[in-house]
């Protein structure tokens, strides 16, 4: 099954960012996980994931794939709930 990860970067625009989890990182892979991602060209980001799920989105692009989150740890919660981008 393909996962999807919405991820928190920070670059001065408000919105998440959709990117494929390889399946080795499937396991680790959980809201508040400090990731390394791909961000324009040749570019990579640290960024923390908002939500994991199965809907891979159909009005914008997948932005490319997790590509490691070795060591980098889990945001508290209470950290992590403060600092989600509001929907409205």
């Amino acid at each position: 099954m393909t996962l999807y990860a919405d991820i928190i970067l920070p670059v001065p625009l408000n919105q998440l960012f959709t990117y494929r989890i390889p399946d080795p990182l499937q396991q680790t892979a959980v809201a508040g996980a400090r990731v390394y991602v791909p961000f324009g060209k040749g570019r990579r980001l640290t960024g923390i994931i908002v939500t994991v799920h199965t809907n891979k989105p159909q009005t914008v692009s997948v932005k490319g794939r997790i590509t490691d989150s070795q060591g980098l740890g889990v945001v508290g919660a209470t950290v992590f709930e403060e600092g989600k981008p509001s929907n409205g």
